[in-house]
């Protein structure tokens, strides 16, 4: 998610999504919403990675992203 109000977009708009108020309000109060994005998204992969056996990633618009994602995520794993 790239901010607070894709965030609640994704809530009100997308059926099964449901993005926490404490998710939100990292990224309303992050100084770079973005890059605060990029860091759930790699502790959540992180979080589900004994649970599932991949990830399907959805950047819509920002695939440029992706490797800082990647980078995030094997940051993470380290």
């Amino acid at each position: 998610m790239k901010s607070a109000k894709t965030a609640r977009f994704m809530n009100k708009s997308i059926p099964g999504i449901y993005i926490t108020e404490q998710i939100i309000n990292e990224l309303e109060n992050a100084p770079d919403p973005l890059k605060k994005g990029i860091e759930i998204a790699a502790r959540t992969a992180k979080e589900l990675k004994p649970l599932v056996h991949g990830i399907h990633i959805m950047a819509y618009g920002i695939e440029d992203k992706i490797p800082l994602f990647l980078d995030e995520l094997e940051a993470e794993n380290s």
